[in-house]
């Protein structure tokens, strides 16, 4: 598990957020921190990923979250968007 993202969401008070995403996707905290690509955890991420950017108060940049899951940027930016795509094709459905 990457106890730098655990850490760095603990100080910020994000843990909630980062055990209701784990529960919503059924994964873990070792499995949306680390390296895994399976489609079940790359989903849960970037849900977590939306969420920081969008719809905490604090509003984290993309280079942030970038380095809290030591990720590049541009990668942050296309999670992001695939969950902005899922948020919007959701809301359709509806």
């Amino acid at each position: 598990m990457n106890v730098t993202v655990i850490s760095a969401l603990a100080e910020r008070d994000l843990l909630g957020l980062l055990d209701r995403v784990c529960r919503e996707h059924h994964v873990t905290r070792a499995e949306v921190c680390s390296r895994n690509r399976s489609r079940s955890v790359a989903n849960a991420r970037h849900d977590l990923w939306g969420r920081l950017r969008h719809l905490h108060s604090l509003a984290f940049s993309y280079v942030e979250i970038g380095r809290l899951f030591e990720r590049n940027h541009t990668t942050v930016l296309h999670g992001v968007r695939a969950w902005e795509a899922q948020m919007l094709a959701g809301r359709r459905a509806a």
